[in-house]
């Protein structure tokens, strides 16, 4: 026993200074040493958010409306998303808020020792749920280097290591400790039938729901953990009793959190936060979802496939198990891939997954322990091993922009694969957004430039004579800038809550070069052309070798909506090394997303 604790007790402190280490190196320090202030960002910060406006700003109830974060309803602004987050969070803020005051820095939630502290959060959560998730393996007589072995994998060989290192404001580690903790409390139920576990159990779900309700999900692994229908039949007996008001009490009052925040937020104890978003259940992206370039995930973490193999060895010990796990995988699979935004925007790999990496690692263990064989077991730690390996070099290339977080497919992933040296820093270009949800879009203008005369809407350009078919093309040789587009938003422009650009054009470059090639700018200004808005991406999905001939490119862009009628839609090209190129036949197709 007292090699078994030790065993686990360094595997976890293993994963803690590793982890720690990455986070000071990659999370902490960055490219220009402050990397640190970017640890609560994107959707982090909407989890986050609650912390600062409750803790320091005293203000829940007047939160500003920003259509990213905060969304207008007619009862005020609420933030949508759900509280659980930050609520694991609180200890680590309140060390944060402590060591801010000590040290004389911001008290603004957002200064260093916030930001660390969150950082810090992460770690612990990771190491935390670990623990629960060799206790779980444990219950299934996991021997314990094969737990130990497992939990490494789990950590090192998927993309949870980004989410507990680089991306701690988001949900996922937190979502993996509880759900760690809710799968070893309910398979410790099953086996010794005592009622505190079930009071770990309602602790669990309470907060996995109040993370991030759809993860409630888990709740169907019972059958599985149960272990038969018999014993399912048995426990349940034993739930129907008095007594079980407590549990359900606590899974409420945990609930209830939430409900308390809305009616401060708004003055209404239930509402649907996530406005303008929702899921095409009629059309899952179940494909794309797993296997695609641009997010599979068995493509970014060919880990869980790996350990599929478990399902294989169960389903010869135990039909109820196997199909009860192949339900809820099922279940998770469609759930996931239905979110309109199916790819879950910019990310590493499929993010929604990650907490239900526990089962994926139980699956791994008993696929390991099945290897009567040692050179069977070989086999698999050969492959897990390579599999690793190829996880943490597609983190680094995720943490330094090598692989696009967003818009991967395979002309990309095959020029970026296991690529690792400088030049390919942020050398992807392209933009490939789906149509915001619900998918409706309405075409507002149409504008074309075949650069053979002056267009409306379009300023004067530089141009030059080729003859043949292409008669005319816009020359950027030598310039920054040539011609550019000038959308003026009327009334019913300025109606539509978001705008959706779809951007072609021919273009030829006339000599090769190291750099990326041009940009497509968009800039929303006002009517006294002050801007307000600003995105620019590059026009070559990757690094263009080929010189003298035409290639025709494609950008689709959601774009904020103008502030008011009259504001102006600039697209242009902009030419920022000032190459060789010309340019034919670009066109622009302006919708409207209500």
């Amino acid at each position: 026993m007292l090699n078994q604790k030790n065993t686990i007790l360094l595997t976890l402190l293993a994963i803690l200074l590793v982890c720690f280490f990455l986070t000071a190196q990659f999370s902490w320090r960055g490219p220009d040493r402050k990397g640190y202030t970017h640890v609560i960002d994107s959707d982090g910060k909407g989890y986050y958010m609650y912390l600062p406006s409750v803790f320091i700003k005293g203000d829940l109830a007047s939160l500003t409306p920003d259509n990213r974060y905060v969304f207008q309803t007619g009862s005020g602004g609420v933030n949508k998303y759900f509280a659980g987050t930050a609520v694991a969070m609180l200890p680590f803020f309140t060390g944060g808020y402590l060591t801010a005051l000590i040290t004389h820095k911001p008290l603004s939630g957002y200064s260093p020792p916030f930001q660390r502290a969150i950082s810090i959060a992460g770690l612990f959560y990771l190491v935390l749920g670990s623990f629960f998730l060799c206790r779980l393996l444990l219950l299934y007589n996991i021997r314990t280097e094969i737990a130990c072995i497992t939990i490494l994998a789990i950590v090192f060989g998927t993309n949870l290591l980004v989410y507990a290192v680089y991306h701690p404001s988001f949900s996922h580690v937190y979502s993996f400790c509880f759900v760690a903790l809710f799968l070893w409390a309910g398979k410790k139920f099953f086996l010794e039938q005592k009622f505190k576990d079930v009071l770990w159990l309602s602790f669990a779900l309470g907060m996995i729901v109040l993370i991030r309700p759809t993860n409630g999900i888990i709740i169907l692994t019972i059958p599985f953990l149960s272990g038969s229908f018999e014993s399912l039949k048995k426990s349940a007996a034993v739930l129907f009793k008095p007594a079980v008001v407590l549990p359900l009490a606590l899974f409420l009052g945990i609930l209830s959190i939430q409900a308390v925040l809305w009616h401060i937020q708004t003055g209404h104890y239930f509402l649907h936060s996530y406005k303008n978003e929702g899921f095409y259940f009629n059309r899952p992206q179940i494909l794309d979802t797993l296997f695609s370039f641009r997010k599979g995930f068995f493509l970014y973490t060919p880990l869980a496939l790996l350990s599929l193999g478990g399902l294989v060895v169960i389903a010869k010990q135990s039909k109820f198990q196997a199909w009860s796990l192949v339900i809820f995988f099922s279940l998770l699979i469609y759930i996931t891939a239905s979110w309109w935004n199916w790819y879950y925007g910019p990310s590493f790999g499929q993010r929604p997954f990650i907490e239900f990496y526990p089962l994926n690692a139980l699956l791994l263990a008993i696929l390991i322990s099945s290897a009567v064989k040692l050179k069977h077991q070989r086999v698999i730690y050969g492959i897990a091993g390579l599999l690793m390996v190829l996880n943490l070099v597609q983190s680094f290339q995720y943490v330094k922009n090598i692989i696009s977080p967003f818009d991967m497919n395979y002309e990309k992933y095959k020029y970026t694969f296991l690529r690792t040296a400088p030049k390919y820093y942020s050398a992807l270009g392209g933009c490939n957004d789906i149509i915001p949800y619900p998918g409706i879009k309405t075409t507002l203008r149409e504008l074309k430039n075949d650069y053979e005369k002056n267009y409306p809407s379009w300023t004067e350009s530089h141009t030059i004579a080729l003859g043949g078919e292409r008669k005319m093309a816009g020359n950027f040789t030598g310039r920054e800038f040539n011609s550019a587009c000038d959308i003026i938003a009327d009334s019913m422009m300025a109606s539509y809550r978001v705008l959706y650009a779809e951007i072609k054009v021919k273009k030829m470059e006339l000599s090769p070069s190291g750099k990326n090639g041009p940009l497509i700018g968009i800039v929303l200004s006002d009517r006294k052309k002050k801007p307000y808005h600003y995105q620019a991406f590059v026009v070559n999905e990757i690094p263009n070798k080929a010189v003298n001939r035409w290639l025709d490119h494609k950008l689709y862009v959601e774009v904020p909506n103008v502030k008011r009628e009259g504001d102006i839609i600039r697209i242009y090209i902009w030419n920022k090394h000032k190459q060789a190129f010309y340019i034919d036949d670009l066109e622009i197709r302006l919708s409207g997303i209500r």
